[in-house]
């Protein structure tokens, strides 16, 4: 049944057929003439709150429709194009979005918990407050995305490309982001509590006031990063590249920092209480009071390194 045929439909019965999967569904009604050009004719009409459950759109050609409120679940979007669609509150828990095109969509509060997504582009896109526990990732872009206030948590993230996204207050628990590209992204009040972050670019990233505890940021970079008053406290961070990175009044209690490059950081008033700075490299880097009391600095290198006013007490040098 051809891919359009089916939308047009649904769009003459109010959407009201479908009950079923998309492997399932089946509607055998005569298309409206108006329709019969295809999608063409459906440019920037609004089919808000019809329901699209498990129909099979893959490839489709749907940019600019309006989809608010629309349930798309279980829909076979793959490789649509939906750039620039206005999918705010639709439902596509479990909808198939390979290879699907979603450059500059509006997707603000909709739900994705469950989506296939690998191979879909999201670069531009709205996607603030939206739910996408449980989607899976693989090649995914969310480049100059936003993503603020939305919810990936426990999610196998592996290098899937934020750049520049704004990831403001997003929940990251728990998540795997193993190689993700986060470079240049905000992540302000992010709470990446036990996620796994290895080898992942966080490059320039400004992530202040966000909770990274007990998490693994080792092998990743954050060179020049703004992470002023983030706590990473319970967190292995091997070999993590943090310098010129502003770490003022951040946390960093028990946390594993063995191999770190820290040359020119600031930690001024930062807590690296029970650290362990073993062989890090701290030239020149600002620890003015800087609470490293109880901190392992064997053999880590100290030339230049401000220490006015740090507190020592119990630190292993």
């Amino acid at each position: 049944m051809n891919k359009y045929f089916l939308l047009c439909v649904l769009l003459a019965i109010s959407g009201s057929l479908c009950a079923q999967s998309f492997a399932e569904t089946r509607v055998k009604k005569t298309c409206d003439s108006k329709y019969s050009d295809g999608l063409k004719p459906l440019k920037e009409e609004l089919i808000e709150g019809a329901n699209l459950c498990g129909a099979d759109l893959s490839g489709a050609l749907l940019s600019t429709i309006n989809f608010i409120d629309v349930d798309l679940s279980w829909v076979d979007l793959s490789g649509a194009d939906l750039s620039g669609a206005n999918l705010r509150g639709a439902n596509l828990s479990h909808a198939g979005l390979q290879g699907a095109n979603l450059n500059g969509a509006k997707l603000i509060g909709a739900d994705l918990r469950g989506a296939y997504l690998e191979g879909a582009i999201f670069d531009n896109a709205d996607l603030t407050a939206t739910d996408l526990r449980g989607a899976s990732f693989k090649e995914t872009s969310f480049r100059f995305s936003h993503l603020i206030g939305s919810s990936v948590s426990g999610t196998d993230l592996v290098a899937t490309d934020f750049s520049n996204a704004l990831l403001i207050g997003i929940d990251f628990r728990r998540a795997n982001l193993t190689g993700a590209n986060l470079n240049g992204a905000n992540l302000d009040w992010a709470n990446l509590h036990r996620a796994v972050l290895v080898n992942a670019d966080l490059d320039g990233v400004e992530m202040s006031e966000a909770d990274v505890t007990d998490a693994d940021l080792s092998i990743v970079d954050l060179r020049g990063a703004v992470l002023t008053s983030s706590d990473f406290s319970d967190s292995k961070m091997l070999g993590v590249d943090l310098s010129g990175a502003n770490l003022f009044r951040a946390r960093m209690i028990n946390t594993i920092l063995i191999g770190a490059k820290m040359i020119g950081t600031d930690l001024g008033n930062a807590d690296l209480s029970n650290a362990d700075l073993t062989q890090a490299d701290l030239s020149g880097a600002k620890l003015n009071g800087t609470n490293l009391s109880g901190a392992d600095l064997f053999n880590a290198a100290l030339y230049e390194t401000d220490i006015r006013n740090a507190i020592l007490t119990g630190a292993v040098r």
